[in-house]
């Protein structure tokens, strides 16, 4: 990718001029965090010719800058658009990494793909993110403990979801408070 190239693609000049900056440090000093930014720009852009620029952009972050948040979006991207023969293990391989790095969104992308197949991992790595304040998660182990019928456990991380900001779990936590004020008196 050259200069005129995201002049096509990029119409927005204060983006271009973003871009273009990020393209230099890039070419000068192999600037990975550069490269997570300029591929985050190309994203916004939703355009599919530019997808295979977009993953060598993070692939070169993830793999040479170990930078996890390249990690995760390839993670995303090979998982939600099934790129390649072999996207579902790519997928794996980065949120694994990413996560094992302790970047909180990768460990809700790895209980997201354990979910499908194995609870207990799932409720792991969803643990690991909603204790570092990870909204989806903590909603995401609430659902979990509430279909094992761990209701206070369910409990527990409706409420922190909802001190995260889901307004949704306060549903959930009045609900499961009269449970309890039923079971109680049964």
């Amino acid at each position: 990718m050259n200069k005129t190239d995201l002049a096509i693609y990029i119409h927005n000049e204060e983006q271009l001029r973003r871009a273009e900056s990020l393209l230099d440090r890039i070419e000068q000093e192999r600037n990975y965090a550069g490269m997570v930014e300029l591929a985050g720009i190309l994203e916004e852009l939703h355009n599919d010719n530019l997808e295979e620029e977009i993953c060598a952009l993070y692939t070169e972050a993830a793999d040479e800058g170990k930078v996890p948040e390249a990690m995760v979006r390839l993670a995303l991207i090979y998982r939600d658009k099934r790129i390649s023969k072999n996207s579902a293990e790519k997928s794996f391989r980065y949120a694994y990494e990413a996560a094992h790095l302790g970047n909180t969104e990768a460990e809700f992308v790895l209980a997201e793909t354990f979910q499908a197949c194995h609870n207990t991992l799932a409720l792991y790595w969803m643990k690991h993110a909603a204790n570092k304040g990870h909204v989806e998660a903590a909603r995401g182990v609430a659902e979990l403990y509430d279909e094992m019928k761990k209701h206070e456990l369910a409990e527990t991380f409706y409420r922190k979801a909802l001190e995260l900001g889901d307004e949704s779990a306060a549903k959930k936590v009045t609900w499961l408070g009269k449970l309890f004020r039923i079971l109680k008196y049964s």
